[in-house]
Formats: C-alpha cells, sequence, structure tokens
C-alpha cells in the first residue's frame, strides 16, 4: 500500500507526471528484467530526482528513504533522510522517520535522538513517544 500511494504522488505531481513509467527494469549489474512495482516507484524517483541535479528535493528525499527503508536498504534510506534533513531541520516527521530506520538497522542510540529531536520540535508527536518506547525496550 505505501510504495501504492507513492506511485501515485509522483505521477500526480505536476512537476513529475511527465516521467514514464517503466513496466520493466533491468538490472545492469545481473541483467535480469523485473516488474516489482518497488522497483518502478524507486527508478521514477530516481528520475526524479535527476531532473534537477542542483537540488536535493527534501520531498523526493523523503520519499526515496521511504522505499529504501520497505527494501531494508537502511543505509541508503538513512543517507536520504539525512539529506532531506539539511533542507528541513524543523521537519519533526523527517527525524522520527530517520529514527525509525536508524532502529530497523540496529542503531538504537543514533534512533532515540532522531526520536528526541523530533519531540523538541513537536512535544505531543504521539508517534515519537512510540518509537522511543521501542527503542527501550
Amino acid at each position: 500500500k505505501a510504495l501504492e500511494c507513492l506511485k501515485h504522488w509522483i505521477t500526480h505531481n505536476a512537476e513529475y507526471a511527465h516521467l514514464a513509467m517503466d513496466e520493466t527494469i533491468t538490472d545492469a549489474a545481473s541483467g535480469t528484467t523485473t516488474t516489482s512495482e518497488l522497483d518502478q516507484v524507486q527508478s521514477l524517483l530516481k528520475s526524479a530526482l535527476a531532473l534537477d541535479a542542483t537540488t536535493t528535493s527534501p520531498d523526493i528525499q523523503e520519499a526515496l528513504g521511504v522505499v529504501y527503508n520497505v527494501s531494508r536498504d537502511y543505509d541508503a534510506a538513512v543517507e536520504c533522510f539525512r539529506t532531506a534533513l539539511q533542507q528541513r531541520p524543523s521537519d519533526y516527521t523527517l527525524h522520527n522517520k530517520l529514527g525509525a530506520t536508524l532502529a530497523n538497522s540496529n542503531q538504537s542510540t543514533d534512533a532515540l535522538h532522531s526520536y528526541q529531536r523530533a519531540l523538541e520540535l513537536r512535544p505531543k508527536y504521539a508517534r515519537a513517544w512510540l518509537n522511543m518506547a521501542i527503542s527501550h525496550s
């Protein structure tokens, strides 16, 4: 469902709607062709980033971070969320997503710092409180 929502967002966004939706994707390393929704969304987001190499596009970085998180490429997801935070340092939801990704990659101490930052920005943000509790357990 998350991938479906991301695909809908990018294909209906005025800036990116013109991007072609690849029905098949060829992996250069293995030569295999797939049609997974994950591959399609990731390809669309990378194409959107390539449109303007001078900007980090925090919305695209955030969406790509979610895709990498779903595919368990936590290092790439962390990098995307941190890049987005450079543009939007006061975005408490991004701090929370970074924290959740760090927790997923067994970096609980770093995750706690991200949750704490989210809560400094939005003290009543329940999701960050819940994620912090999980990281402490």
